[in-house]
């Protein structure tokens, strides 16, 4: 067999998606995700919307629609907690 390597460079422009939520649990928290691959799951939040959100050992798992109304869940690291009370 014979192989022949190549360099294709495939530009993807990372996005950090850093946003402030307030949870029902009292606490408020600053969490992001990074958009660094073309089918990433990470998205911004609407601002002022409620989301159905999960804790897990990589941060919360939230779901919510994209742009064209369809349902998708990704997780966002938590960057910072604080409490509200």
């Amino acid at each position: 067999m014979n192989c022949n390597s190549s360099q294709d460079s495939l530009k993807w422009q990372h996005v950090l998606n850093a946003m402030l939520v307030e949870a029902s649990d009292g606490n408020a928290y600053v969490i992001a995700c990074d958009r660094a691959w073309r089918w990433s799951k990470c998205s911004g939040l609407k601002p002022g919307d409620i989301f159905n959100a999960r804790r897990t050992d990589k941060g919360f798992v939230v779901q919510f629609f994209n742009a064209k109304q369809e349902e998708k869940e990704a997780t966002y690291a938590v960057l910072q907690a604080k409490s509200l009370r």
